[in-house]
């Protein structure tokens, strides 16, 4: 699968192109519970509206410095690597 992408911030052109993706789950949750897992201080958390909004400017922000032609193969990888935790009850966990 591919989500359509539309790169018009950094340039006067704008520029449509294809990001493959295996899995894409976006849900809102309602009580975020981390079970002491280690580096979760760093996430964004998905209960509600503006959570997913804040999410996804993040992600198009990545997008954009990732198509920088200054940015680095290492920096690309990084900046195009997501991990999703969680999924709650109904064993929906992405890794």
């Amino acid at each position: 699968m591919n989500v359509p992408c539309l790169s018009h911030c950094l340039f006067l052109f704008s520029v449509i192109f294809a990001v493959p993706y295996d899995k894409l789950v976006i849900a809102v949750g309602s009580e975020s519970v981390t079970h002491g897992v280690e580096g979760l201080e760093h996430c964004s958390f998905l209960k509600s509206i503006v959570d997913a909004r804040d999410i996804r400017r993040k992600v198009m922000e990545n997008f954009e410095k990732a198509s920088l032609p200054t940015t680095t193969d290492e920096e690309r990888r990084q900046l195009l690597s997501f991990v999703i935790c969680g999924g709650g009850r109904q064993l929906s966990h992405c890794w």
